[in-house]
């Protein structure tokens, strides 16, 4: 801790202050609704995505696009997904809908890049195309402009479950193919260069193009890295070894690299032994809710030469086992220039079972993992997990609940219940200490609602005004934390101090007599 004082005659008040590197303190900043199915959305599932940018939030899901201010959570721009193609200039075939959405807000240009693929609606498999577009300005609100492309111009195979990733010099979207009888082919990787994208219109200029990957070589479903910071070397893309769907323990993943767009080497590398998560259970009994597979399903996030991704696996999947074990979520760190493995663990609860998780990281080394988790008595609700570097590795604290979800998800007992698909979290490019987070909440058996929250790290500061008479304490971010005091510093001593503060422009402040002796006043979470 370290410590300002104050002193006069009669009076000294010390003000402790929290030391970010000593603790991972964190607490829960904005948090509201996005899009409700029914009401703003008629697709499921949503695939929950969005990303924070100067000013906004944005969320794109599957059959929305909204805006909402950052510092109110006020939506200011609101249409369906279509509708944003249009008004982007790109004009859907007859017949064909889009699904697969992704959303990056970038430093480097101060843009927005927004990718889909669309879809024939009587034929899903049919050969089909990326879509991506740019924001004009670093305002969402305003006008974006898109452009559409074949994922692959050597075959007609359809392109499923895109990613999307940039770095400096360019914008990267990869997908699963498939063949018209819905035969997985393996997987292709374009990369535009940024500047191409920024013209008016934008164009695909200077692409290049990966053709059909195989999954031995590139892994299966490949992100490519949304990166951040100083790398020393260009993009890569980080994919799962294989998705468990044998129901077989695997420990690999694949990390390709660029080289002035173009895709290079791929390198195997050996982590612990993952497994495909197995539905998990809801209050109501229902065990027909799909989690997911093996693959990394949020972005892969790139800050400097770090790279961080995040998946679904499963605890004590051994079949003759009287536990049908659990599902957790397994990160890794990678070292995107040596190609190792810096780090890697398993988070998981002792009853809740964990799925569809996203990272991110910002360049002091925090890494923010947010997930949903349910259990027989828990509904689906909404967590985060924060790590601060502790003796070289990332040691993380949590969960801490980030929104409840208030009845089981069941659509129909006959099928299983398509979940999120994906979530996503995204560090504010104002505030690295501030993280958002977007996934899916039940709010109904059949109904869910998209839910935003701001996750922001450390205590805020504590500043002090003495008029010789009264000290009046204030502070920002008044949400989960509150002003104790103690006449000295021992452990037990603390107590919250009872006066209400008065909150005006997101500053809360307290005036308190002062007396003789000492006293110490500190900021605490809730």
């Amino acid at each position: 801790m370290r410590h300002l004082t104050l002193s006069t005659l009669c009076a000294m008040v010390a003000l402790t202050f929290a030391n970010p590197t000593e603790a991972a303190a964190y607490r829960i900043g904005l948090n509201f609704a996005g899009s409700k199915f029914g009401t703003e959305v008629q697709a499921s599932p949503a695939d929950g995505n969005g990303a924070i940018g100067p000013n906004h939030f944005v969320e794109f899901i599957n059959g929305r696009f909204a805006v909402y201010a950052k510092t109110t959570g006020t939506r200011v721009k609101n249409s369906d997904d279509v509708t944003f193609w249009a008004r982007a200039g790109v004009t859907l075939t007859t017949g064909y809908a889009v699904s697969d959405p992704r959303v990056i807000y970038d430093p480097v240009s101060s843009r927005w890049f927004a990718s889909m693929v669309d879809f024939k609606t009587s034929a899903p498999g049919s050969a089909n195309h990326f879509l991506i577009a740019v924001s004009a300005t670093s305002d969402p609100t305003g006008t974006w402009r898109g452009i559409s492309f074949a994922p692959d111009i050597t075959t007609s195979y359809f392109g499923d479950f895109p990613t999307l990733g940039i770095d400096a010099s360019g914008v990267y979207i990869s997908a699963f193919m498939f063949d018209n009888a819905g035969n997985s082919k393996g997987s292709v990787i374009d990369a535009i260069p940024k500047s191409s994208l920024l013209t008016i219109p934008p164009t695909t200029t200077g692409i290049k193009r990966s053709g059909v990957q195989s999954f031995a070589t590139r892994g299966q479903v490949v992100q490519p890295a949304v990166t951040t910071g100083s790398p020393t070397t260009p993009e890569v893309m980080l994919a799962i070894g294989d998705l468990g769907l044998d129901f077989k323990g695997h420990d690999t993943v694949v990390l390709s690299e660029t080289s002035a767009l173009t895709l290079g080497a791929a390198t195997t590398i050996t982590v612990p032994t993952y497994f495909v998560p197995i539905n998990p259970p809801q209050p109501n009994g229902w065990d027909g809710l799909d989690d997911g597979d093996g693959r990394i399903s949020g972005m892969v996030r790139r800050v400097g030469d770090i790279v961080y991704g995040v998946h679904g696996t499963q605890i004590d999947p051994n079949p003759s086992s009287t536990n049908n074990g659990i599902a957790a979520l397994q990160w890794f760190k990678i070292d995107a220039v040596s190609k190792t493995l810096l780090d890697t663990g398993i988070i998981q609860d002792p009853v809740m079972d964990l799925f569809y998780g996203s990272i991110a990281a910002n360049e002091a080394g925090d890494v923010v993992i947010t997930c949903n988790g349910c259990s027989t008595n828990t509904f689906i609700s909404s967590f985060a997990y924060i790590a601060h570097v502790k003796d070289g590795k990332l040691a993380f604290s949590g969960p801490k609940l980030l929104k409840a979800g208030t009845a089981s998800y069941e659509t129909d007992t006959d099928i299983t219940d398509r979940w999120g698909d994906y979530s996503a979290t995204s560090v504010d490019p104002n505030d690295p200490n501030r993280f958002w987070a977007i996934h899916m909440i039940p709010i109904a058996t059949t109904i869910w609602t998209t839910q935003i929250t701001q996750i922001i790290l450390g205590v805020p500061a504590l500043s002090a005004v003495f008029d010789g008479a009264n000290l009046t304490l204030s502070w920002t971010d008044t949400q989960e934390v509150h002003l104790e005091t103690s006449p000295d510093l021992s452990a037990g001593s603390w107590q919250s101090v009872a006066a209400v503060p008065a909150v005006s422009g997101g500053v809360a402040s307290v005036t308190v007599g002062a007396a003789s002796g000492n006293a110490f006043f500190r900021l605490a979470e809730d």
